[in-house]
């Protein structure tokens, strides 16, 4: 029985099972750091949008895992766009209209800016940037339109705000 047990064949079988647990041991690491990967991605996303006023659709969009792990390279990594927000996507691209004191044949109005007649611009209307924040006005601020970009996804949208006098 234990000639059975042990045998030359049984031996064998398992000295190829011990040979090939350093391959196998090594691609369950590859899958295991993928799925860790595709997992803090997760977290960060979560985390990002739990600090920040972002919709998670931007957030998720812009972070992803660029590199996955290899046999060869046993790394992930994880990476968010280069380029930096603009604080469009956080909500201060609307122009604040205040009425005019002065009289309604003197203003115009801007149809580009959606200023009615005898209306005047008041600087950008309040955002917030950290979602537990509280959402602050540019009194002096206005829009620009710029010639490149997107007009359909605003990236031909710019913010400045006027210092001094």
């Amino acid at each position: 029985m234990a000639n059975d047990l042990f045998g030359t064949a049984v031996l064998s079988q398992f000295a190829d099972q011990l040979r090939r647990t350093p391959v196998k041991a090594k691609q369950a690491l590859v899958v295991a750091l993928n799925a860790g990967g595709v997992f803090a991605r997760q977290l960060g996303v979560d985390q990002i949008f739990s600090e920040l006023n972002l919709q998670r659709t931007y957030i998720d969009q812009r972070l992803e895992v660029t590199r996955e792990a290899t046999q060869g390279d046993l790394s992930v990594v994880i990476s968010g766009r280069a380029r930096p927000t603009t604080l469009r996507s956080y909500g201060g691209d609307k122009i604040a209209i205040a009425a005019a004191k002065s009289p309604r044949r003197k203003l115009k109005g801007d149809k580009r800016r959606r200023i009615a007649k005898g209306q005047k611009a008041a600087g950008i209307k309040a955002f917030k940037i950290k979602r537990s924040g509280t959402a602050q006005k540019w009194a002096g601020g206005f829009i620009v339109y710029l010639h490149r970009g997107n007009a359909n996804d605003g990236s031909n949208v710019a913010m400045a705000i006027r210092t001094g006098t």
